[in-house]
């Protein structure tokens, strides 16, 4: 079975993403997954976005402390754009880019060529949230995000129903 290499740009979603995909395809899993994360990072600013990723970002909205806040559709652009950086930077098989302002949280997931854009259903408006709102809608993208790429291996043939259950159970 080949191994994936896989990288996030993630805002929202504090690197809980990259840090949960990690710990299920590390090989003292019971049934890894195939992938190889190479690189989790932070990217809560346009300029971080530039320096690490090469990436030019819309200007933000706002800024709130220096972190940059868009409206749910620019958020689903900035994610785009984030993952096509992963990509183009780190030639990796699987980019996952997230980025949450005011509205639901937006995640791109880009597997072997495949680009798929979604929100979770958590709507917050960051400038007014409370730490648990915020809480609320981290937890429920990085669930999104993981659930979504397990379905597009499943898809692609690259893992079996022991992993979907490792994988599942570190959702918890």
């Amino acid at each position: 079975m080949r191994t994936l290499k896989v990288a996030t740009a993630e805002c929202f979603t504090h690197c809980e993403i990259g840090k949960k995909l990690h710990l299920v395809s590390a090989p003292y899993s019971k049934y890894p997954l195939p992938l190889r994360v190479i690189f989790s990072s932070f990217i809560p600013s346009v300029e971080v976005a530039k320096k690490v990723l090469g990436v030019e970002l819309p200007p933000p909205t706002v800024e709130v402390n220096g972190i940059k806040v868009y409206t749910e559709e620019v958020d689903k652009e900035v994610t785009r754009l984030l993952a096509k950086g992963l990509v183009e930077t780190f030639g990796v098989d699987v980019a996952i880019a997230t980025s949450a302002g005011v509205g639901r949280g937006a995640i791109t997931l880009w597997v072997e060529g495949e680009e798929e854009t979604f929100t979770t259903e958590v709507e917050v408006d960051f400038t007014k949230a409370t730490p648990e709102e915020i809480e609320m809608r981290k937890t429920d993208g990085v669930r999104k995000a993981i659930l979504h790429l397990l379905k597009k291996l499943r898809e692609k043939g690259l893992i079996e129903d022991e992993h979907l259950l490792v994988a599942l159970k570190a959702l918890e």
